[in-house]
């Protein structure tokens, strides 16, 4: 699907072999994922030139070997409260060195894997590097020196989200399709990622898709699973003869289409389809039988 549907993850629970149904869960529902906190410069970097890089890589390249696109999340946090003890002592060249440093350091582990970038966190509700290196321009440069390392991910201004949160199971249910429903129809929105989708790993507890030791989806987890797997998805069997046109209207996104005879698949090609639209001519190799059916979905 072209329309981005994904969720904030836990980067232990993501990789922990204990943790079956969460995952199953998140792989079956969601196509991107923002690792919650293990990106961030004060889990990473807590003490000075004490760098984890391993607990992010690690989830990171689970994800992606699964076939998840992955925003990074994210390089810096504008706000005091979240930011590390060492970094609020410094202040002028010290924090900048301190800034590209940081830069250099995660932006080069995490080169080729991150499809987007949020740089600087809720810098609407807070200004600490601005005020420590008396530079009011200062993201403008964490912009400039990520993409100069790589030049990749889409780079993002992110700040708070949009939350429904609603006690009651079928109220939220309610709510979350007429919002999802709006996100989806407006041109200017390319996606939608849940900052967590389980009641045992998630910042908003009114806010839960899925609760319970068995991950099981509640009355808006049902709703989301029906839009995303049926609602904005396209499937269509036609019969078609020799070599008749066949037009089909669908959502954009990655599709297959598989040709077929007497329940036989002769051919199989995937496709895009983009605001452009696509048209395919399917030549059908040896002796050629009449088509029975055309699938795609």
């Amino acid at each position: 699907m072209e329309f981005k549907f994904g969720s904030a993850v836990s980067a232990t629970k993501i990789v922990d072999s204990s943790q079956h149904a969460y995952q199953n869960a998140f792989y079956n529902n969601f196509e991107w994922a923002v690792l919650e906190n293990a990106e961030k410069w004060r889990q990473m970097e807590s003490t000075r030139g004490q760098i984890d890089y391993d607990r992010p890589l690690h989830a990171i390249d689970a994800l992606r070997s699964h076939g998840i696109k992955v925003r990074c999340h994210c390089a810096f946090w504008d706000k005091e409260e979240f930011t590390q003890d060492w970094v609020k002592q410094l202040h002028g060249d010290s924090l900048r060195t301190a800034i590209t440093e940081r830069i250099q350091g995660v932006i080069s582990h995490t080169k080729g894997k991150c499809e987007q970038w949020d740089v600087n966190n809720e810098l609407l509700h807070g200004h600490v590097y601005e005020l420590q290196t008396g530079d009011p321009d200062i993201t403008h440069s964490m912009f400039r020196q990520i993409h100069a390392i790589d030049g990749h991910p889409r780079l993002f201004l992110n700040d708070y989200e949009l939350g429904i949160n609603e006690q009651d199971d079928a109220h939220r249910a309610t709510r979350l399709v007429d919002t999802l429903t709006m996100m989806f129809s407006h041109p200017s929105v390319e996606g939608v990622i849940f900052w967590g989708f389980w009641d045992g790993q998630i910042w908003e507890k009114d806010a839960v898709l899925y609760t319970g030791s068995n991950v099981t989806p509640n009355a808006a987890g049902r709703a989301y699973e029906e839009l995303f797997h049926t609602t904005w998805r396209t499937h269509v069997t036609s019969t078609i003869h020799g070599s008749t046109p066949f037009h089909v209207r669908g959502f954009k996104g990655e599709y297959e289409l598989k040709v077929k005879h007497n329940g036989h698949v002769l051919q199989t090609e995937t496709f895009t389809l983009a605001e452009a639209g696509k048209t395919l001519q399917i030549h059908l190799n040896g002796g050629t039988p009449d088509i029975s059916h055309v699938i795609i979905g």
